[in-house]
């Protein structure tokens, strides 16, 4: 029998629910500082926690840089098992409270217009399977970002820099992702032009026809596809409307290439991610709420719920430094 010499193991030290919760905490946010936000408690604390996890395992998670934290080979190894934990322990929470009581009342979604209109109703319609005493009205909010008001109980809000979100203490936030955008056309488009969709040639933005949703320019994000879309203002070859539906109808005319979430091929078979050098464009997704507004049970189930549907889509709404700097070329051949 193989026998082990090395420093003994505290399993049952490690195997409570609070020490993965503040693991992957940590491992999903840029500092101790946010991570602590999150949690509802101080750095020192959560810096405190993670040193005991990390002795007990007699293993380094994280590596502390000047400039933040960051996973170490060991802590990427256990990221997946930690959000498959924390799936589970959602789906707990939400069995649990359909079985102490049920929920019912109307709570108010507000997201951009974009998301309101092609992505939430799928995200609503689950929610009500769930939750059928539940009555759902979906909101827009315009611009890059907005202030939390009495028009939703809930927002779903995109942000380059999430210190506003994550500090204010009147709000219950949760980061559920990224946003990240690629270049799109029509198949017809790509035929036309002679290009393959699998990414044998590349297309050259700025001999193309674009088209620009009007609310791309507040995006700080976008700003290398805002100089691209100035760019092409000036040669005549631009395209602008004022919502997601007009972006869409548009590359259905054939009408040339746009700006779209990478996911929209799942959406729309019939548009294709073009492969261009150009980067991917990318911003942070939260889901938000008042604390006062949280106190309520529907809109607390409705915000969970949210959460969980987020992260059970990593492949639409994950992402890390590394894909997003990824060219639009290959993150049309990966996908």
């Amino acid at each position: 029998m193989r026998r082990f010499n090395g420093p003994t193991l505290d399993v049952g030290a490690l195997t409570g629910w609070d020490d993965v919760r503040i693991f992957l905490a940590v491992a999903t946010s840029p500092s101790f500082s946010v991570a602590a936000h999150l949690l509802g408690t101080t750095p020192s604390t959560i810096t405190r926690r993670i040193a005991i996890i990390e002795r007990r395992a007699h293993i380094n998670l994280f590596r502390r840089q000047a400039t933040g934290i960051e996973l170490t080979e060991a802590g990427t190894a256990l990221v997946a098992v930690a959000r498959e934990m924390a799936d589970a322990a959602g789906r707990f929470q939400e069995q649990l409270m359909r079985l102490t009581d049920d929920v019912h009342g109307t709570i108010r979604i507000s997201a951009p217009e974009g998301f309101a209109n092609y992505l939430l109703p799928q995200f609503v319609t689950k929610l009500k399977e769930r939750y059928p005493n539940l009555t759902i009205r979906i909101v827009t909010h315009r611009g890059a970002s907005i202030e939390i008001s009495d028009h939703a109980d809930l927002f779903l809000i995109g942000t380059s820099s999430a210190d506003g979100v994550l500090n204010d203490r009147d709000l219950i936030s949760r980061p559920v992702g990224r946003h990240r955008f690629t270049p799109y056309a029509h198949r017809d488009y790509v035929r036309q032009t002679n290009a393959s969709a699998a990414g044998e040639h590349v297309f050259d933005l700025t001999r193309c026809d674009l088209i620009q949703h009007s609310e791309y320019e507040y995006f700080s994000s976008f700003v290398k596809w805002n100089n691209l879309i100035r760019e092409s203002g000036k040669s005549g070859s631009l395209i602008v409307v004022d919502s997601t539906t007009g972006i869409i109808q548009m590359l259905r005319e054939s009408g040339g290439i746009s700006l779209l979430p990478t996911y929209s091929r799942h959406l729309r078979p019939e548009l294709v991610p073009v492969a261009t050098s150009f980067p991917a464009q990318s911003f942070g997704l939260f889901v938000v709420a008042a604390k006062e507004r949280y106190q309520n049970k529907a809109v607390q189930t409705a915000f969970d719920f949210l959460v969980n549907i987020f992260n059970d889509r990593p492949s639409w709404f994950g992402g890390t430094a590394e894909t997003d700097a990824m060219t639009t070329r290959e993150a049309a051949l990966a996908s």
